[in-house]
């Protein structure tokens, strides 16, 4: 809903694995049924193999094993998320955004670039993390763009996944994501070679760890179950710099739903923009 209201020359495609059931589908009704936004919102179907055949980047054999590990035949217990993310990029290019991640503003002034993000500041804001997870900073691909179709970018993320894959798991289950955006940047560096892609602040798509947001007395976790004013929102909507706001899904997992909270105010007010 964020992004068909803050990216207005956008196509939204919701990607699944497996077919939509009906009970998916039906949250997005009013919009399906919308005579101008219906156009807007593209529900995919993520098949591996279809998708990996346009690869020809790629060898034979090293296709053959990304579809063993994306279709989970491959013995690899990883968080393979990151692998499907890679194969659409590589084939569709445009940007990458988690479904926990509300969009602020628009990201055409991105457009064109191959982007992650990367955090330090949750090493001393989140005391509540273990303290193997606050002693670096991290890169995320919450918010990710491609560059375009058939990015280096994207490749080179697949070539090390793969390698990666050969040589056996460390149980790292960031080693797709964060751990390799940090080896392909810390490779270009050694090699004295401009990295594949850019590093943009934290506070762009994933700002205030512990600290209340900019102008509000809200914090992260708070997003779906604290009620938030209209001044709060106001705020928030209109934060600087952020382009986003990851909200990391997995904190809200078994939070009751606050009906006055900041996620869903700022869904009424995105809904009642579209004509919802």
């Amino acid at each position: 809903l964020s992004a068909l209201a803050t990216q207005p020359n956008a196509t939204v495609w919701m990607w699944s694995v497996g077919q939509w059931d009906p009970d998916s589908t039906a949250c997005f009704i009013d919009i399906l049924q919308h005579p101008v936004l219906k156009a807007r919102l593209q529900l995919k179907t993520f098949s591996p193999l279809p998708e990996l055949e346009r690869i020809t980047s790629l060898s034979d054999e090293d296709r053959e094993l990304c579809g063993r590990v994306a279709t989970g035949e491959g013995g690899v217990e990883q968080n393979l998320s990151d692998l499907r993310r890679y194969i659409l990029l590589f084939n569709y290019g445009g940007f990458w955004v988690d479904t926990d991640v509300m969009l602020l503003r628009p990201l055409a002034l991105l457009g064109g670039h191959s982007f992650v993000y990367e955090c330090t500041e949750f090493r001393s804001y989140v005391p509540f993390l273990p303290i193997y997870y606050r002693r670096g900073s991290v890169m995320n691909g919450a918010v990710m763009g491609s560059g375009g179709p058939a990015s280096a970018f994207i490749l080179a993320c697949l070539r090390y996944l793969l390698r990666d894959v050969r040589a056996g798991s460390s149980g790292d289950y960031y080693r797709w994501a964060g751990s390799l955006f940090r080896a392909l940047h810390g490779q270009a560096r050694e090699a004295g070679r401009p990295p594949p892609f850019l590093v943009l602040p934290c506070v762009w798509f994933d700002p205030s760890w512990g600290d209340p947001f900019p102008g509000t007395s809200l914090i992260k976790r708070d997003a779906f179950t604290r009620n938030a004013s209209a001044e709060d929102v106001d705020a928030l909507l209109a934060a600087e710099p952020s382009f986003a706001l990851h909200l990391h899904g997995e904190m809200f997992s078994v939070a009751e739903l606050s009906g006055g909270s900041f996620a869903q105010s700022a869904m009424r007010r995105w809904e009642a923009g579209l004509g919802l």
